[in-house]
C-alpha cells in the first residue's frame, strides 16, 4: 500500500512539473509571439508617425494614436492632414485594435469634423469592431458636443451613444451623409430639403442646388474614375458630406469629401497646361491643377457635357456679394473669395488622401 501510494504521490508530482513546464512553454511561446507581431507593428507604425509627425503609442497590439490640439486646415493644416493620414495608414495594417487618443484637442473645425468622420467611418467599414467614445472628463466637452451634433458619432454606430443635446451657438448642423454612387442624388436631395427648411434663401435659389449637384458628380469623376488607383473596396466610390446654416450669419455651408485620387492626378489638362506641365513640372502644382479645372471645365470622362460644376458654382457665388469656395485635391488647395474676386492657392506637405469641395454663401448679401 506504501509502495502504491509513493508511486501515485510521484506520478502527481511528475505530472504537474510537466503541466507547469508546459504553462510556461506556452507562456513564453506566446509572449515571444506578442512580441514578434508588436515588434513588426512599432516598426511599421513608427514609420508612419515618423512620415507625418504624430504621437503613436503600441502596446501588446493596441495602437493608440494622439489628436493634436488644433484640427483646423487653415490653423494647422500639416498636423491635421498628418493625424488623419496616420489614422488612414495605421488602418491598412490591419492591427488588433485601433485607439485615436482625443484627450488633447481644444479645437476643431467643422470641416475637419467631417474629414475625421470619414476616417472613422473607413475604420468601422475595413477594420470593423465595436467603437465606443471617450468618458466625459477625459476630453473637451465642447468637442464632444459638436462632434455628436454633426451626427458622427451615429455615423459611426458607437456604443456609448450620447444623449441629443439642444444647439448651444447658432450653427445648425444637418447630420453628415454617407452613401456610394446609387444613393448619392437620393441623399443629396434629402440633405438640400432639410437646408431649405431652415434657409428659405436656398429654397429660393433653385441654381444652386443643381450647381451643387453638378459640382459633387464631378468630384466623383475625378476620384474614383481610374480603376488602377488601389481604393478599398469598403469605401470605393463612397462620399461624405456636411452642411450648416448660420441663423446669426446667415450663412449657408456645403461640405463634400471623399477618398480617391483627387483632381491633381485625373485632371484632363488642355492647351497650355500641358506645355507648361511638360516644360516647367516642378511649377506646375497641385494647387495649379486644381486652378486648371476652373478655366478649362473638362471632366474625367471627356465628355462635353460634364465638368462645368466647380466653373459654375464659382459663377453662382458672383451672384451674391459674399462667399467662398475652397478646394483641397492632393497637396494643393485653391480657395475663391466672390467678395473681393481674390485667388488664394496654397500647398501642403502631405496629400490630404481625397478631394475637398467647401462652399459658403450668405443670405444676407445675396
Amino acid at each position: 500500500m506504501k509502495r502504491g501510494s509513493g508511486s501515485e504521490s510521484r506520478q502527481r508530482i511528475r505530472s504537474k512539473r510537466a503541466e507547469k513546464r508546459n504553462r510556461k512553454h506556452h507562456y513564453y511561446a506566446n509572449r515571444l509571439y506578442v512580441r514578434v507581431v508588436e515588434s513588426g507593428l512599432s516598426d511599421k507604425v513608427g514609420e508612419i508617425a515618423a512620415k507625418y509627425g504624430t504621437e503613436v503609442n503600441v502596446q501588446y497590439g493596441h495602437v493608440s494614436i494622439s489628436a493634436p490640439e488644433v484640427l483646423d486646415l487653415q490653423e494647422a493644416g500639416e498636423a491635421t492632414i498628418g493625424f488623419l493620414q496616420t489614422i488612414r495608414e495605421v488602418v491598412q495594417l490591419s492591427p488588433p485594435t485601433i485607439g485615436v487618443t482625443m484627450q488633447h484637442i481644444r479645437r476643431m473645425s467643422p470641416t475637419c469634423a467631417l474629414l475625421f468622420a470619414s476616417e472613422m467611418d473607413r475604420m468601422k467599414r475595413i477594420h470593423g469592431g465595436r467603437h465606443t467614445i471617450p468618458a466625459d472628463g477625459f476630453w473637451d466637452p465642447g468637442i464632444k458636443r459638436m462632434l455628436n451634433e454633426i451626427g458622427v458619432f451615429e455615423l459611426v454606430g458607437v456604443d456609448n451613444m450620447p444623449e441629443p443635446q439642444t444647439p448651444i451657438t447658432a450653427e445648425r448642423y444637418i447630420s453628415i451623409r454617407s452613401a456610394d454612387i446609387v444613393d448619392m442624388e437620393r441623399a443629396l436631395r434629402s440633405l438640400m430639403t432639410e437646408v431649405a427648411a431652415i434657409a428659405t434663401f436656398v429654397k429660393a435659389t433653385p441654381k444652386l442646388y443643381g450647381a451643387i449637384s453638378e459640382a459633387i458628380t464631378n468630384v466623383r469623376q475625378w476620384a474614383y474614375k481610374d480603376i488602377q488607383y488601389q481604393v478599398p473596396k469598403q469605401v470605393f466610390d463612397r462620399w461624405w458630406f456636411l452642411a450648416s446654416y448660420n441663423e446669426d450669419k446667415k450663412r449657408f455651408s456645403i461640405l463634400v469629401f471623399d477618398h480617391g485620387q483627387g483632381i491633381p492626378a485625373t485632371l484632363r489638362r488642355l492647351g497650355w497646361e500641358v506645355l507648361k506641365n511638360f516644360l516647367h513640372s516642378s511649377l506646375f502644382s497641385d494647387a495649379d491643377a486644381i486652378e486648371a479645372a476652373f478655366k478649362n471645365p473638362r471632366s474625367a470622362t471627356g465628355e462635353k457635357n460634364r465638368g462645368k460644376g466647380l466653373r459654375e458654382m464659382r459663377n453662382l457665388l458672383d451672384k451674391f456679394s459674399k462667399g467662398t469656395l475652397r478646394v483641397v485635391s492632393g497637396k494643393g488647395e485653391y480657395f475663391y473669395d466672390c467678395e473681393n474676386g481674390g485667388v488664394e492657392k496654397r500647398l501642403y506637405k502631405h496629400d490630404i488622401g481625397g478631394t475637398l469641395v467647401a462652399w459658403e454663401i450668405y443670405e444676407s448679401d445675396g
